[in-house]
């Protein structure tokens, strides 16, 4: 989850971070965290335990 979150946080700036002079604290949230879910979702999911 937390290598998700930090992909999140990494592609929000890379898209769009590096064009202002400061990021909102709601879009850097709103990224670390939809990275944490798939962090989470690709951790857990069936076929990382050989189950598909």
């Amino acid at each position: 989850m937390f290598v998700g979150a930090m992909l999140g946080f990494l592609f929000l700036y890379i898209t769009d971070g590096r064009h202002q002079e400061q990021m909102k604290m709601g879009e850097i949230l709103k990224n670390m965290g939809i990275g944490a879910l798939f962090g989470l979702f690709i951790t857990n999911s069936p076929c990382a335990r050989n189950k598909c």
